[in-house]
């Protein structure tokens, strides 16, 4: 499998100076969750259609972490992402994985808000006009739908 760069990576992971052989690795990281993405190369895309099976080797010791592999995308736009708040508000049950990619979207928001506080926490605000808004800078993820209020 070969490392692929995204966009919603915040994060490089490094080896330690002991293991040349392990490659840098682009994660996406809200301090929940991990997410890396990897291509499979021609021949492994063939195997897996053949067996249908992605194995998984977590180097870590004896047990292994709570992991999710996927090949949907992890991450959502913003628009589908209020669309399935509305759906959600209208007391529509959403799926499993729609649930997933929600609660996904809120840890990116989450992280970037993070991101976005520490990149401006040494810059002077005292003569900045900040407007008057209702508008959450953040998502509660326990009431995503207020955010649209």
């Amino acid at each position: 499998m070969r490392i692929v760069q995204f966009n919603e990576a915040n994060r490089v992971l490094s080896a330690p100076p002991s293991s040349p052989e392990v490659q840098p690795l682009p994660v996406f990281t809200d301090g929940d969750v991990c997410i890396s993405c990897w291509e499979p190369s021609p021949e492994e895309l063939a195997t897996i259609n053949q067996t249908g099976r992605i194995w998984l080797m977590v180097v870590s010791g004896q047990t292994q972490p709570p992991v999710a592999v996927m090949a949907d995308f992890p991450f959502m736009a913003e628009a589908d992402f209020i669309k399935l708040l509305e759906r959600q508000a209208a007391g529509e049950s959403l799926t499993e994985p729609e649930l997933l990619a929600v609660e996904n979207y809120h840890r990116t928001l989450q992280a970037r808000a993070a991101q976005d506080a520490a990149d401006t926490a040494d810059v002077d605000t005292a003569d900045v006009d900040t407007p008057d808004t209702d508008t959450p800078d953040v998502i509660d993820p326990e009431h995503p739908e207020r955010a649209f209020e």
